[in-house]
């Protein structure tokens, strides 16, 4: 279970209705340092878990309306169907001396590269803290990542597809020479349909220009300063560092002509059943058959359809979805299986996708989920890592969540961007939620991409006032702000503290009568001085 934060000002219809409660998946919360945000809990759509969705953060009234992308990209799941194989692992990398290269769309092809100029990088990591060489911790503008695979020879009949779960922040990718995909963001997934570009009975070669230059256009932003020597300088407002490379895993998967696009999966409870509301998208021409089954954890059949692709199922004797420390089996998360055939009953695909049967639902005071109250307790969380800097790292990710249980908390917050989406479905099986920073508003190339990854993902609007002069606080659902008492004011008065924050928290409810969290807080650490071992 999810929530999202982001900064600035933007503002989207979604599926929430103002004052209302509704079932979602994965929530996202939007918000602002130091300011107040409006924001709804994202509503995860292909692999999410379903989950009542709740409107989260302030300032805004998130208006009603469903947004569908063009095509999905849901999480490469293997299956008896579904073949992957992973690009993970040493891959030969080079910085290029062209600063022009980023726009020139034909520079730095693997004839470009001296021998002399090659070193060997970890895929996924980032690739500042590899190297000792100091032009690569600091290099601005592209780098080349290149490998050579193979893929089985049973895949000449099937779809393939290639997946990067980021790179950060703009990515040219080649396949055999070939361009297959373009893409600018960093910390989000995009694929791209390579069957055409591949070869079967020899190696293929996978070209990656990585470009890690920022400026007003892209996200985040930044600017490029050319220093006396010829050296470009990257300069941000962000505060942390700007690490780049491709973070996440590589892979490449199989799909039939005819499959499964996209997965919407939303819950309710009543009594002691769960509801599982659920919309299956195909992509291709056969016409199919399917069925449609829910997997309790243990492996079981609950309940099955073959009725339609879009419709409602009942479990009875509903295991719900916990946070850690409300229940003794918290994270409990069934299965949505998706089978489709076509008119001879040749199998073309099967998915399994993860969710809980939960509702997350507020009045004027409080969260509440399935019907109980909840207080969120928890942290912000960055990911970067000696060495690997914001590489996907899993010794590093379980160590950090058991941290989190260690210390009795039950959520934290992704600083300060979407986290992959392996760490999501893990603390949605730990029980543990998440507020998900967004990486950017008021662009509609971002609009739409997240909403291919959550059809139903409110977008938020950010607020920068106090209560006494807040006009737009009436129209949302629920506050929160960002506060650094302690240290961004009050240095050092922590008797004051206490009463401070409690004032500006009630001055909202006071002001609005809606509930009221805390989104961001703390005080500045030394390196080092804490450690648990």
């Amino acid at each position: 279970m999810s929530f999202c934060a982001c900064s600035e000002a933007s503002v989207e219809r979604s599926r929430i209705k103002p004052n209302q409660a509704e079932t979602i998946t994965k929530n996202e919360l939007f918000e602002e340092e130091e300011g107040l945000s409006y924001g709804a809990w994202r509503n995860s759509r292909t692999n999410e878990e379903n989950i009542p969705v709740e409107t989260f953060h302030s300032l805004l009234a998130v208006m009603q309306v469903g947004v569908h992308g063009d095509k999905g990209i849901l999480y490469p799941r293997s299956s008896i169907i579904r073949e992957s194989i992973t690009l993970d692992g040493l891959w030969e990398f080079s910085l290029s001396k062209d600063s022009s290269c980023a726009t020139t769309g034909h520079c730095f092809q693997n004839s470009d590269v001296n021998d002399e100029d090659v070193e060997l990088m970890p895929v996924p990591a980032s690739y500042n803290d590899v190297s000792t060489n100091t032009k690569v911790r600091d290099h601005v503008g592209i780098a080349r990542y290149y490998r050579r695979f193979v893929v089985p020879q049973g895949w000449q009949n099937k779809t393939v597809w290639l997946r990067f779960g980021s790179v950060c922040y703009a990515a040219e990718v080649y396949i055999n020479e070939q361009h297959a995909v373009s893409h600018q963001i960093g910390h989000l997934p995009f694929e791209a349909e390579v069957t055409s570009l591949l070869k079967v009975h020899t190696f293929n070669n996978i070209t990656v220009l990585v470009n890690n230059t920022l400026t007003n256009t892209t996200v985040p932003q930044g600017e490029v300063e050319t220093l006396s020597s010829g050296r470009l300088a990257q300069t941000y407002t962000f505060d942390f560092f700007n690490y780049a490379g491709i973070d996440r895993s590589v892979v490449l998967y199989t799909t039939a002509d005819t499959y499964i696009d996209d997965i919407t999966i939303t819950t309710t409870i009543s009594g002691t059943s769960g509801i599982i509301n659920y919309d299956v998208v195909l992509e291709g021409n056969d016409i199919v058959t399917h069925v449609v089954t829910v997997i309790d954890k243990e492996g079981n059949e609950i309940v099955s359809t073959n009725e339609s692709l879009s419709g409602t199922l009942e479990v009875p004797e509903a295991i719900l979805w916990w946070p850690y420390l409300m229940n003794e089996n918290p994270g409990y998360l069934y299965t949505l299986r998706i089978d489709i055939f076509d008119e001879e009953g040749v199998w073309l695909d099967r998915y399994d996708q993860p969710f809980g049967i939960r509702e997350l639902y507020w009045d004027n005071t409080s969260f509440k989920i399935n019907g109980k109250p909840l207080y969120l307790r928890g942290f912000g969380r960055h990911e970067d890592s000696d060495i690997r800097g914001k590489g996907f790292d899993l010794p590093l990710i379980i160590r950090d969540h058991n941290l989190i249980k260690w210390i009795g908390a039950n959520s934290y917050r992704t600083s300060h961007y979407p986290y992959a989406e392996e760490i999501m479905d893990l603390a949605d099986s730990l029980g543990i939620m998440i507020v998900d920073e967004c990486p950017a508003v008021n662009t509609e190339e971002v609009i739409a991409h997240v909403k291919s990854l959550d059809t139903t993902r409110p977008v938020t609007v950010v607020n920068n006032v106090n209560s006494t002069e807040d006009h737009s606080g009436q129209f949302i659902d629920i506050l929160s702000f960002n506060k650094y008492s302690g240290w961004y004011e009050d240095e050092g008065d922590l008797d004051v503290v206490v009463k401070k924050v409690v004032d500006y928290a009630e001055a909202w409810h006071t002001e609005h009568n809606k509930p009221v969290l805390i989104t961001e807080y703390g005080a500045d650490t030394l390196e080092g001085l804490h450690f648990v071992s």
